[in-house]
């Protein structure tokens, strides 16, 4: 078994304070928004992760943002119309593990299919 010296952690540790509390100093504005946007992921935490038994209202909202966000974000497809909306075939090989992870049934369209 390898084992350490305790300097080593704790001159880690020191270093780290040193470098917060320059950072603090010489630039207070920037410090200060990386910890309000830090502190933004407390309640996202609280309300994605920690409550288990949010109603199922909360739960489809949840389920519509992340697609939105996805979607923003160009992960899929822009012609994709969410959860509930239709796909050309070639989107399949990009959505196909979204759609197995949140048990999305994909229903593929030929262009000028109709339905």
């Amino acid at each position: 078994m390898l084992q350490v010296s305790v300097w080593i952690p704790v001159v880690f540790v020191i270093a780290c304070l040193f470098l917060v509390i320059i950072l603090c100093y010489a630039r207070p504005l920037e410090v200060s928004m990386g910890v309000i946007i830090t502190l933004s992921g407390v309640p996202a935490f609280w309300l994605g992760v920690i409550w288990k038994n949010k109603p199922l209202w909360f739960q489809n909202m949840l389920s519509h943002v992340q697609v939105t966000a996805v979607s923003a974000f160009y992960m899929i497809p822009g012609n994709c119309r969410g959860v509930y909306g239709y796909l050309h075939k070639s989107d399949i090989q990009i959505l196909w593990p979204f759609a197995e992870f949140y048990q999305i049934n994909v229903i593929t369209v030929e262009p000028g299919q109709k339905l």
